[in-house]
């Protein structure tokens, strides 16, 4: 059984509301068959079906946003305007674990639940989830499914492998092509990093300050990049609630 199949069987099948057939006694998507449409579209682009368990939990909460959290409340709130924009997150947090990966994803799962509508629906929407260094190889190979796609999240840039000084100039030549395809199409991009712009200008001496929209202060604030930092608080891997053991 495919993957698509086992969500719809978990999700749809399990629904009393709507008696397990996805859909409402008035002709409308039942909740469950948008978050099956949601999850399946999702899953197909690189999303982990345990992070979209956990976002969609009652236990989960978005993280502490020390910086930036209006520009997160408007891209949970407005999807469809931040896709006719190309509006972009930038994420980042001074320590590990503190949810960045994790909120990306959400703000993405919650574009993809209001898309599900019926009245939003489009199969032409797809969406993808890739880590820094995936993206690196695939490109190489001439891979470009991942970066055009209508929504991208580019997990944990700065970890990449930049031993080389061949190496370094490699990930700003594949940025400049990811970010400039995305900005002139009109894209939504969220990054994620451990790294604070001004630390990521500084390993890459200036060379991606204009893609990134990173000014002379260190900051972002361009035309469409926002800077969002992640605060303190409990390290979400740590939380024994979310722990994936039944026991």
């Amino acid at each position: 059984m495919s993957l698509g199949s086992k969500l719809k069987e978990s999700i749809v099948g399990s629904c009393e509301t709507c008696n397990r057939t996805g859909w409402s006694e008035d002709g409308t998507p039942c909740s469950c068959l948008i978050k099956f449409r949601a999850f399946n579209r999702l899953t197909k682009g690189g999303f982990t079906l345990k992070t979209l368990e956990l976002i969609t939990c009652s236990e989960y909460e978005i993280p502490e946003i020390d910086e930036g959290g209006a520009f997160v409340d408007y891209f949970a709130d407005n999807p469809l305007e931040v896709e006719e924009r190309g509006l972009s997150l930038y994420i980042h947090s001074k320590g590990r674990g503190r949810g960045k990966t994790t909120l990306a994803q959400c703000l993405v799962y919650k574009a993809a639940w209001q898309f599900s509508h019926k009245e939003m629906y489009s199969t032409h929407r797809d969406y993808a989830f890739i880590n820094i260094e995936d993206l690196i190889k695939k490109s190489r190979k001439g891979d470009e499914s991942a970066w055009k796609s209508t929504w991208l999240v580019i997990d944990d840039l700065g970890n990449e492998d930049r031993s080389a000084s061949w190496k370094k100039a490699a990930v700003v030549a594949i940025l400049q092509q990811v970010m400039h395809y995305r900005r002139d199409r009109d894209l939504p991009t969220i990054i994620t990093s451990n790294y604070a712009p001004n630390n990521l200008s500084a390993i890459y001496s200036g060379e991606i300050d204009s893609l990134l929209e990173i000014g002379p202060d260190g900051k972002i604030s361009g035309m469409v990049i926002r800077e969002v930092e992640v605060g303190g608080g409990e390290d979400f891997r740590q939380i024994e609630e979310l722990s994936a053991w039944p026991f």
